[in-house]
């Protein structure tokens, strides 16, 4: 295939519902109620072979113990999309057993492998330092974000696609954009900073959450909603900004990838 597009379709419910490819994650939602939808998995992929898919039902804010209630069946799928989007191949599924109220646990988990074939390969956070051994790994990590808000604050909007040239890089090289599309995905982003929203107060409470084998890391709300997001409250939206971290050999300071 020339352009092919892994995707996981999931329906989850009354549970945080977290999903990971290569130790990525592609998604963390909070449900207390019911969801289900589509999302891409191609950016977890640096290149082909062996990938690991490992997925989770968490309790719900302020719970130890999932709720009996707790869903979650996912299903991955290989898609063409050179003409169109063309599905090829249900990879693999899952669908976690019903949780029995008398015995209640704190997580549910699924590991599984598949083999993944791209035309594209990258680097990514790989090339990164083991987060676990870097001194004040969260004071950098807060300063980091501290430098991303800052930009927006300022409208230094070049320093700003400076600072995430490297994720964009790799969502335009595994979603096979080209050069006009991936600028229209900063383009977009940039018009949403200048029409009314403005850097919210940062979270207080949020954590770090390490993905890549530690070696990405992100300060993510109890509730895992991300930790920077800007604000509206003319139309009372709020845009949360997808941003993770590593720190690139030989340097000090995080940076997005």
């Amino acid at each position: 295939m020339n352009k092919p597009y892994y995707a996981i379709e999931f329906s989850a419910a009354a549970c945080i519902a977290e999903i990971r490819v290569n130790d990525i994650a592609v998604l963390h939602l909070e449900l207390p109620g019911q969801a289900s939808s589509l999302v891409p998995v191609n950016f977890a992929i640096p290149a082909s072979g062996n990938q690991v898919l490992s997925a989770r039902m968490l309790p719900l804010t302020g719970e130890t113990k999932l709720n009996e209630h707790a869903k979650l069946a996912y299903t991955l799928k290989l898609y063409e999309i050179t003409n169109g989007f063309d599905l090829k191949e249900t990879v693999l599924n899952y669908t976690f057993p019903d949780i029995s109220p008398d015995k209640a646990f704190p997580v549910a988990q699924k590991v599984q492998q598949f083999k993944g074939e791209v035309p594209y390969s990258f680097i990514g956070w790989q090339s990164g330092q083991d987060v676990s051994k870097i001194d004040d790994a969260q004071l950098l990590l807060h300063r980091a974000y501290d430098r991303l808000a800052n930009m927006i604050r300022n409208k230094d909007y070049p320093a700003f696609r400076k600072a995430i040239e490297n994720r964009e890089q790799i969502m335009s090289t595994s979603m096979y954009l080209d050069g006009r599309k991936a600028n229209a995905r900063v383009d977009n982003l940039i018009k949403d900073f200048e029409s009314g929203f403005e850097v919210a107060p940062f979270p207080g409470d949020a954590i770090p959450v390490y993905y890549g084998n530690g070696k990405v890391a992100a300060l993510r709300r109890p509730n895992g909603d991300h930790a920077l997001s800007v604000i509206n409250e003319e139309q009372e939206e709020e845009i949360l900004l997808d941003l993770a971290f590593y720190m690139p050999v030989n340097k000090t300071e995080f940076e997005v990838i």
